[in-house]
């Protein structure tokens, strides 16, 4: 069987596809979906053989960890420790959105999906159809992007279907990804919050909501 296409509204996400691809994820396979930043490869981050294929399909080393798209602020805080005020602070402002937060990691996330590092980047995305799959998975997902490691973040489902080939059962396709660049990556863990990756929400933009709440 090659990977399936399916088209899901991406203003109004029908449930019975949605279950659809969510049945993928239960049973340990792969997918891609749209988020608003660009198009991620999904796996059940507690199914250490689904991890384990997310980076062999992306050809990633495993020394790169893997983050998480979750789908509320409980499920963040089943996954991390340590939620410091400023944590909270970028999260309620930023979230739903293109923003990454590196956390300690809770003793349930697997140390594949965090290198050994003991730390673990999570993230709310806006965009509806990743939001129901989260949802309807009953798990948390891996968020990496749908592509081979170091090419061009995916933007649409067949420049995911032409990059990663038969490599993932299911590809969602949910429109273009609105924002067309990956997300800002800032590690919360510890009082000196630091970019790790600059992306669509400028570093200043961060800070600056960052002192704004201090004064």
């Amino acid at each position: 069987m090659g990977t399936k296409i399916l088209k899901i509204d991406p203003e109004e996400p029908e449930p019975e596809k949605i279950e659809e691809a969510a049945r993928v994820v239960r049973s340990g396979g792969l997918l891609a979906f749209p988020t608003d930043t660009v198009y991620g490869l999904g796996a059940d981050v507690f199914n250490e053989k689904a991890v384990e294929r997310v980076f062999k399909a992306k050809e990633r080393s495993k020394d790169k960890p893997l983050s998480i798209l979750v789908a509320d602020f409980a499920e963040m805080e089943s996954l991390v420790e340590d939620i410091t005020p400023q944590a909270l602070m970028l999260a309620s402002y930023f979230w739903p959105g293109a923003l990454t937060l590196v956390f300690k990691a809770g003793r349930k996330v697997p140390s594949l999906l965090t290198s050994d590092a003991h730390k673990v980047g999570i993230r709310i995305p806006d965009n509806k159809v990743a939001l129901a799959l989260i949802r309807a998975t009953g798990t948390s997902v891996t968020g990496s992007s749908a592509n081979l490691s170091g090419d061009i973040e995916p933007l649409e489902a067949g420049e995911v279907r032409r990059e990663l080939g038969e490599k993932i059962e299911l590809i969602i396709d949910g429109g273009r990804a609105k924002l067309g660049r990956p997300s800002t990556v800032v590690d919360i863990s510890n009082d000196q919050p630091r970019v790790l990756r600059r992306g669509i929400i400028s570093w200043r933009r961060v800070k600056e909501v960052l002192e704004s709440e201090i004064e």
